[in-house]
C-alpha cells in the first residue's frame, strides 16, 4: 500500500500526530479554572515510523521530519492560540503550546467548573470509534489519510482487535514497523487549580494526575478510552 501525503501540512496537527508516530512522547500540562490548558511537549520519531514518513511524504533524507517553524505557525492560525516548538534534531521537537477553550470540543472534551474561583471542576477526555472520524476529519484530511495508510482503525473505521491490527501492520510494512507501534506510548502530566479528588485512566497525587498510554489503544479503539480528572 503507497500513499503520498502532504506531510509537513499534515505535520501542522502536532499534538495528534506525534502520539502516532513516536516511542515515547511526555506532555506536561496544567489546566485553569476558566478552561485553558497549556503544556510543555517532548517528542521524537522512531526510526521506522521517521522512514515511513519521508516515504509517504517524500520528504528528503537530512530535512526536518518535524518542522517547528512551520509547525507553530500552522497550530496558531488552527485552533491552538499560542505554539512555540523548537527543533532538537531532524526527528525531534518540544516546545509549548495553549488551548485557551478546550469547550470548544464538545464532542470530544468535558469541561466543568462551578462558578468563577470554585474549587470544584472536571476535565474529560473520550475517544471511541463513534466519534474518532469527527476528531480526524476536523483536525486535517491528511491526518486521516496517513492513519488510513497505515491501516488504523481509528481512521478506516474497520472493527479490529489490537493483535489482529499489529499482524496487519506487519504485513504491510514489516515486522520492525509494527513493533515500533506496540511500544509506543503517551506519558502525559496535568496539573489542576486545586488537589485532585478522583482520576479515571491515570494515578493522582496532589494537584497532579499522570497518563501512561498506550499508542496502540488509541490505534485501534478496541474499547472505548475516557481520562479524566476532578479537584
Amino acid at each position: 500500500m503507497k500513499l503520498k501525503l502532504k506531510l509537513k501540512t499534515t505535520l501542522a496537527f502536532l499534538p495528534i500526530i506525534i502520539i502516532f508516530n513516536s516511542c515515547v512522547t511526555t506532555l506536561n500540562g496544567k489546566v485553569d479554572n476558566a478552561g485553558a490548558l497549556s503544556f510543555f511537549v517532548k517528542t521524537s520519531v522512531e526510526p521506522k515510523a521517521a522512514a515511513l514518513l519521508r516515504t509517504l511524504g517524500s520528504v528528503p533524507k537530512n530535512a526536518p521530519l518535524l518542522d517547528a517553524d512551520l509547525i507553530n505557525k500552522s497550530l496558531q492560525t488552527a485552533l491552538i492560540s499560542y505554539a512555540a516548538l523548537n527543533n532538537k534534531g531532524p526527528d525531534e521537537l518540544e516546545g509549548n503550546i495553549t488551548v485557551s477553550n478546550i469547550d470548544r470540543f464538545p464532542d470530544f472534551i468535558t469541561f466543568k467548573q462551578n462558578g468563577e474561583g470554585s474549587s470544584y471542576g472536571l476535565l474529560r477526555i473520550t475517544l471511541s470509534q463513534q466519534n474518532s472520524e469527527q476528531l480526524l476529519r476536523l483536525i486535517s484530511e491528511d491526518l486521516q489519510d496517513y492513519l488510513s495508510a497505515i491501516m488504523a482503525p481509528i481512521a478506516t473505521g474497520e472493527v479490529l482487535k489490537k493483535t489482529e491490527y499489529l499482524d496487519l501492520v506487519e504485513n504491510v510494512y514489516g515486522k520492525d514497523f509494527s513493533k515500533e507501534i506496540s511500544n509506543a506510548h503517551l506519558k502525559a502530566e496535568i496539573l489542576a487549580p486545586a488537589n485532585i479528588k478522583n482520576v479515571v485512566g491515570g494515578s493522582k497525587n496532589g494537584n497532579k494526575a499522570s497518563f501512561d498510554i498506550l499508542l496502540l489503544d488509541l490505534l485501534v479503539l478496541e474499547k472505548g478510552l475516557i481520562y479524566e480528572l476532578s479537584w
